[in-house]
């Protein structure tokens, strides 16, 4: 290698097209052809091995069989690479090795460059070891639903081949997109490209979770951006439905509690002012015999304090009746002279009139309160059926709850398997790897043998151990490039793991919603049967006020035909009105008892 180096450097080394350039260029291959063949046979790849000249020239590649297409033609020249080759002249102006990636000619590429020095001491050149980046993303990528993109920074456009933007279309003039399929282009997500520039960034659009870190070259610099995609969509729809049915689910359970608020408030307002007013009115009817009960209520408000006033009324109404009682004793004593016969039919009638008559107006009251009762029972009843109607459409929606959750599991599970996939993939590219670092032993293994050869043959193989060192020192530069490949992939398998664990995270919710929704299942089948009872019971209780209702008519019809006799009785009875006229002075003492009391429109 040396020797061809020199060769070429015996002529114009700044002319591409100088004869001793081709020479060596000759040389390089014939000497090298076994090494590559070797390589080539174990790994089905050309090693890109690419010898330079110090003033920037490319020398030779060795995985071509012409150096350049010009035109249309390939040719063999010694092509210029100082303009868009910083690597090369970094390396022959500097004396030392360099790695990492660069963007080339042909594109982005991870290149491992080293100087060849004479025996001398004179720089003669560098050699070169490259592995193109976009065969490695498109292995990396899975499915139509996994891809690995590569974007490049717009501003090197001009430095590359990429200058065709139906072919690599451009991102809002920043980033242009250089390995991928087309129509994954992320022209929506610049600001997540944005980040990405400078360190992991993760983030959601529409069906897709998008991924972005930055590609670094040799010196560094950020020139890149690898944004790997996934599609949600089917995950995302079914969380919309969950949403609706949850949505329905709670419209329908705020429904049953406004029933049932209106049942409860029913029962503790409205219950005791219907019996507030049902003794108002019997009290004006002049039945003392009722009373508010209040014994049971712990808790006193304001209708409980009006209901002891009422109780405490009547019974003050009780005591100055009895006072009046014992005036009638008086003048039933009075009017004891007259006719046995007369005083009997007198009592009789009163009493009869007066009974009838209290009856009469219980009954309408009892009347009353049954057809109220009757309208109430029929409305609870239909109030019941409806709330079972709705529990049983709570029921159902859970249900249909709990299968979109199983199903979220399912594909929440599916995706965990493709990201372990792509964890794989990585491990495959690590094989990649790990060939290429046997390989570069092997090269070290074969220079060491070739210095021993050239120690043994003394001064004429001196040239030779030269080379084979820097045939060693380039292995183990390629050595070095291929850890770091290793650590970006590392890199990637901790993205890939970090998204597995959200994702195990995610099935956990998952499986706990399912527990809570099998729960409320349960409890919503149990209120089911709850308001089936309710139903049941509600349907008899009201055909059993129907049956009161229609008992207590018949009852009121009897009454009304008793108090027509005894309004007939109460004719003859007048007859006596003479006897009146002895119970005047008795008449005046009731008449003062009576005047204790202030009733509005009522009659002593």
């Amino acid at each position: 290698m040396i020797r061809a180096f020199e060769m070429a450097h015996s002529g114009n080394i700044e002319d591409e097209a100088d004869p001793k350039g081709q020479q060596a260029r000759e040389m390089l291959r014939t000497e090298l052809k076994p090494m590559l063949d070797g390589f080539f046979s174990i790994s089905a790849h050309k090693l890109k091995l690419h010898f330079h000249l110090s003033g920037g020239h490319s020398l030779v590649r060795l995985w071509q069989d012409k150096q350049i297409n010009r035109n249309g033609q390939w040719i063999d020249i010694s092509d210029d690479l100082s303009e868009y080759r910083n690597t090369v002249t970094d390396v022959n102006r500097m004396g030392r090795p360099v790695k990492g990636i660069e963007l080339g000619r042909v594109g982005f590429a991870i290149r491992g460059i080293a100087p060849i020095i004479s025996s001398a001491g004179k720089q003669l050149g560098s050699v070169e070891v490259a592995v193109e980046i976009e065969p490695l993303l498109k292995a990396a990528s899975d499915t139509e639903k996994q891809k690995l993109l590569l974007y490049m920074n717009a501003e090197l456009v001009p430095f590359g081949s990429y200058q065709d933007p139906d072919k690599y279309p451009v991102i809002e003039k920043k980033y242009v997109l250089i390995a991928g399929e087309k129509a994954e282009k992320a022209s929506a997500e610049l600001f997540l490209l944005d980040m990405g520039k400078e360190k992991l960034s993760i983030a959601y659009k529409d069906d897709h979770a998008i991924a972005a870190f930055p590609v670094r070259d040799y010196r560094d610099k950020q020139i890149g951006v690898i944004a790997f995609f996934s599609d949600i969509s089917q995950e995302r729809y079914l969380t919309r439905s969950v949403n609706l049915t949850l949505n329905g689910i709670l419209v329908v359970m705020l429904v049953v509690i406004g029933i049932m608020g209106s049942l409860i408030l029913s029962v503790i307002l409205v219950k005791p002012v219907k019996q507030i007013t049902q003794f108002s009115k019997s009290l004006s009817d002049g039945d003392l015999t009722q009373v508010i009960m209040t014994d049971h209520i712990r808790h006193k408000d304001e209708m409980t304090e009006l209901a002891e006033i009422l109780n405490a009324m009547s019974a003050s109404l009780n005591r100055m009746i009895r006072d009046i009682a014992l005036g009638i004793d008086t003048l039933a004593t009075s009017v004891h002279q007259i006719s046995a016969e007369v005083d009997q039919q007198v009592s009789i009638a009163l009493e009869q009139s007066a009974s009838v008559s209290e009856i009469t107006a219980t009954m309408s009251e009892l009347l009353a309160s049954s057809v109220q009762i009757a309208e109430n029972s029929d409305a609870v009843a239909r109030t019941a059926e409806i709330a079972l109607q709705n529990t049983k459409s709570g029921a159902e929606w859970v249900e249909l709850v709990i299968s979109k959750m199983n199903r979220i599991n399912d594909d929440n599970q599916n995706t965990v398997r493709k990201i372990i996939s792509l964890g794989k993939k990585s491990e495959e590219i690590e094989k990649i790897m790990e060939i290429i670092n046997n390989i570069a032993d092997q090269t070290k293994l074969i220079a060491f043998n070739a210095a021993l050869e050239a120690s043994s043959a003394g001064e004429a193989g001196k040239r030779f151990g030269v080379v084979a060192v820097e045939i060693r020192r380039l292995a183990e530069n390629v050595t070095e490039s291929t850890g770091d490949i290793e650590s970006r992939i590392t890199e990637i398998r901790e993205a890939v793991q970090d998204m597995i664990i959200a994702s195990e995270k995610g099935s956990k919710r998952i499986q706990e919603g399912l527990e809570h929704s099998g729960q409320t299942a349960v409890k919503l089948k149990d209120i089911v049967k709850g308001a089936e009872s309710t139903a049941t019971a509600a349907k008899q209780i009201s055909l059993s006020t129907r049956q009161q209702k229609t008992a207590s008519e018949q009852i009121l019809n009897a009454l009304k035909e008793i108090d027509e006799a005894g309004r007939q009785s109460s004719d003859s009875v007048r007859q006596i009105s003479f006897i009146g006229k002895n119970l005047y002075a008795l008449s005046a003492k009731l008449e003062e008892l009576v005047k204790r009391f202030r009733l509005t429109g009522a009659n002593p």
